[in-house]
């Protein structure tokens, strides 16, 4: 997960599933989290508690946007898809299904025209 917010805004090179995976895991687990707090916040500080809780959710959402979309589109590049295969998440349902599948495919064997797999340099890298 952290690693896709090192990157923060890399819309280039490769990311692996297990990169991309962790980053949706980690969000999902924050999201249910905040889910928890809300109802004990709620308990404790009525709307006050739910206001604190949506505000803390927004913060969250807003600030996984941009890691968020870089993350998907180096995932599409790992498979050798450009980022604009992206824009079929805008399709209700088939879209988000199609995705999903993109998403689970392993990336290609050794370099493709977004560069050299996760954790690899190219040799055009090690000797410039």
């Amino acid at each position: 997960m952290f690693r896709a917010y090192r990157r923060y805004a890399d819309f280039t090179g490769r990311s692996n599933r297990s990169e991309y995976w962790f980053f949706v895991l980690g969000l999902l687990l924050i999201v249910v989290g905040l889910s928890a707090v809300r109802v004990i916040l709620e308990v404790l500080l009525g709307d006050l508690g739910s206001i604190i809780d949506e505000f803390g959710l927004a913060v969250v959402l807003l600030g996984s946007a941009i890691p968020g979309i870089a993350v998907q589109f180096r995932r599409l590049h790992d498979i050798d898809r450009s980022a604009w295969w992206g824009l079929l998440g805008l399709i209700p349902l088939l879209g988000a299904l199609v995705l999903l599948v993109l998403h689970l495919l392993p990336g290609t064997s050794g370099p493709n025209r977004f560069g050299a797999p996760p954790g690899e340099t190219a040799a055009s890298e090690v000797f410039a």
